[in-house]
This record gives structure tokens, sequence and C-alpha cells, in this order.
């Protein structure tokens, strides 16, 4: 039972890390898109 628990918690913390990567990148895309339509 405590073993499912701690690989429910290790995918948990996978998930939670790419999700975290993703939005930093929509992010920086979104900055950069922000700040190319100033520019023109």
């Amino acid at each position: 039972m405590k073993k499912s628990a701690f690989i429910a918690e290790d995918f948990a913390r996978v998930h939670l890390a790419e999700i975290a990567a993703i939005l930093e990148e929509i992010g920086h895309r979104h900055e950069l898109v922000s700040i190319s339509t100033r520019l023109t």
C-alpha cells in the first residue's frame, strides 16, 4: 500500500515538473510575442 503511494507521489512530482516546464515555455513565448508586437 505504501509503495503505491510513493509511486503515485513520484509520478505527481514528475507530472507537475513537466506542466511547470510547459507553462514556463508558453510564458516565454507569450513574452516574445508581446515584445515583437510592440516593436512592429
